[in-house]
């Protein structure tokens, strides 16, 4: 007789498995709370719900179609913002996974009815020909032993072993010109994967105070960054992704990093902010009113001559890339 607790274990190591690079902590949350969510037709008992209602206990929401489109909700819910757009689609694929793994183990039990799979448009019931879990002769305290040894422990494992398994660290671009939000995005990737973060405005910034004199500001940019670069690379030779707030408003850069993070058995992602340039002032002249630590303020000749020389991602530069890929078109 699987619980919650069993349920939404299975859910986390499905997802600690499944993704991409190393796993992250929400896709693993979301993942449990969904292989656990078709139990919430429990609240019927204590209303008395007919066993012939659609909202019956493995009825309606142990279906196939309950567990798609809770997928989707649940991806559309908690994976909204660009930190997702990418992987967006596997972490659908992922969540169906974990409400599928729900009814599979509630297929395999003997206790209870059967299941509702093809509801709303059938309440005929099936259940597996081999049904290991659940004794009706061993009482409940046996079939509590039972899923503990069977189900719960080995998905706590895996889930364990899942999270601590060896994975390529990644190196992290951000894209983007001043104010569409590269800070912001890499704040949540820094948190989301447990990786070091670079941002040359915070260095330039504590070596040289808030208002530098342009001259100065414009000076200290490269060194600045290949300093940070210094400490990215030997990041990511530990195991340790990075993130880099650059900017990377060309390709040829954007490809000349991902060369480097290859070259160091390192997979890289590029993330892409690309904001209409009136949008981008608006929001600038904003900031140049109150500037926050760590910012410098950007006139609108700035912001249009940057604008004539940014190049935006193309579609395939989006695409999460291993160390052994080699780059569009045959470059490194």
């Amino acid at each position: 007789m699987p619980t919650p607790i069993s349920h939404a274990a299975v859910g986390f190591a499905l997802a600690a498995w499944a993704q991409q690079g190393a796993p992250t902590r929400r896709v693993c949350i979301v993942a449990a709370a969904c292989a656990a969510t078709p139990d919430i037709d429990a609240i019927g008992w204590p209303l008395h719900v007919a066993n012939d209602s659609l909202f019956a206990h493995r009825a309606l929401t142990h279906s196939l179609a309950f567990a798609v489109l809770g997928a989707l909700a649940a991806t559309t819910i908690f994976f909204r913002g660009p930190i997702w757009r990418h992987g967006r689609a596997r972490i659908a694929g992922i969540l169906t996974a974990a409400f599928l793994s729900h009814l599979c183990l509630d297929g395999l039990s003997s206790y209870s009815v059967g299941l509702e799979f093809l509801a709303p448009f059938s309440h005929q019931r099936y259940r597996f020909l081999w049904t290991p879990l659940g004794s009706l002769h061993a009482g409940l305290s046996g079939q509590l032993v039972q899923e503990g040894f069977v189900v719960l422990l080995p998905a706590l494992v895996i889930a364990w072993l899942g999270m601590k398994r060896s994975r390529p660290p990644t190196l992290h671009l951000i894209v983007g010109l001043p104010g569409s939000g590269k800070t912001t995005l890499a704040r949540r990737l820094e948190r989301e994967h447990h990786a070091l973060r670079l941002c040359p405005d915070e260095w330039i910034a504590r070596l040289y105070g808030n208002a530098p004199a342009p001259p100065i500001l414009d000076a200290a940019r490269d060194p600045v960054e290949q300093l940070q670069w210094t400490v990215a690379e030997r990041a990511l030779q530990l195991g340790v992704s990075v993130i880099l707030e650059f900017g990377f408003w060309s390709r040829s850069e954007r490809e000349q990093f991902r060369a480097r993070a290859a070259a160091l058995g390192a997979s890289s992602e590029v993330h892409a902010l690309v904001v209409p340039e009136d949008e981008l002032w608006a929001r600038l002249s904003q900031r140049n009113a109150t500037l926050p630590p760590a910012t410098f303020a950007i006139t609108r000749e700035q912001l249009a001559a940057w604008w004539k020389v940014f190049e935006p991602p193309a579609p395939e530069e989006l695409s999460r890339r291993s160390a052994d890929i080699a780059a569009p078109g045959g470059g490194t």
